[in-house]
């Protein structure tokens, strides 16, 4: 294993949801996960499509998952693939790891790191395509 790598491993799993309530029931009831932060992210913005979305943190050890139940949930595939929405790589630096991927051309040229100072004490993050578009968010604590 390469012990000088700025990857750290899987940060979480994202999965939409058409009711948030009943998967909140669901992942802390049956499966004995724990509610640890709950959100509404994008809260100000005008109702469209997927913004504002609910949000939602569970965890058990060390699995995290983001419920998400976007403004317009009929957009959720429930029950089919697809249903998750991406998952997760925390990465130390990630500004040098950004360049790397720019570089390499797997980031869009427009694109840019994302700033969240509120969510999940603040965190920072961009999103890569993987080679069957499957979306990998890279992101980094602050």
């Amino acid at each position: 294993m390469k012990t000088d790598s700025d990857f750290k491993g899987l940060a979480h799993i994202a999965v939409f949801c058409r009711d948030l309530e009943e998967s909140l029931r669901f992942y802390t009831e049956k499966l004995d996960f724990e509610k640890t932060y709950e959100t509404v992210v994008n809260e100000d913005q005008e109702p469209e499509g997927f913004f504002p979305a609910r949000y939602v943190l569970v965890e058990r050890g060390t699995c995290l998952i983001e419920l998400l139940q976007p403004h317009d949930s009929g957009n959720v595939n429930a029950g089919v693939r697809g249903s998750v929405d991406h998952f997760a790589l925390e990465v130390r630096n990630l500004d040098r790891v950004f360049a790397r991927m720019k570089d390499e051309g797997l980031v869009e040229k427009d694109a840019k790191v994302d700033f969240f100072p509120k969510l999940l004490n603040g965190m920072k993050s961009f999103t890569v395509h993987g080679p069957s578009g499957e979306q990998i968010e890279l992101l980094e604590y602050l």
